[in-house]
């Protein structure tokens, strides 16, 4: 009895696999381009935790965010995080709102994609005496 229960059981799991396998999913030679940035511009970010004991302190702000087949970007999806996020995070939003992108691709035919980018900000420090 226990035997043909495991048998039932490899075979309903090999079936259910090989159901979600050609179930429509994404194809497995689909070839995926990730969206591209088309303006030149970088937000305009502000140096956060500056020092005067510090050399060259870096702000280092990192985006992601989800692009729409039209090439713009859903400011809903927005994540903004590093060291000088919080600091940054309305300047990234209004930079993302007014930049274009190349959609990616899936086979040619444009799709919803992920846009990552990192952004430092190295500073100067004088110190006058």
């Amino acid at each position: 009895m226990f035997t043909r229960l495991r048998t039932f059981a490899i075979v309903s799991l090999a079936a259910i696999g090989l159901a979600c396998a050609s179930s429509g999913g994404s194809k497995p030679n689909a070839r995926v381009s990730p969206p591209e940035l088309l303006t030149r511009t970088r937000p305009d970010l502000t140096a956060s935790r500056v020092t005067p004991n510090s050399a060259r302190p870096t702000t280092l702000v990192e985006i992601e965010v989800q692009v729409r087949p039209d090439g713009t970007a859903d400011v809903s999806t927005l994540k903004v995080t590093g060291i000088g996020a919080s600091e940054n995070r309305n300047a990234v939003t209004t930079w993302v709102q007014g930049v274009r992108f190349k959609p990616a691709t899936m086979d040619g035919i444009p799709v919803v994609g992920t846009y990552r980018q990192s952004f430092d900000v190295m500073t100067r420090v004088r110190v006058v005496r």
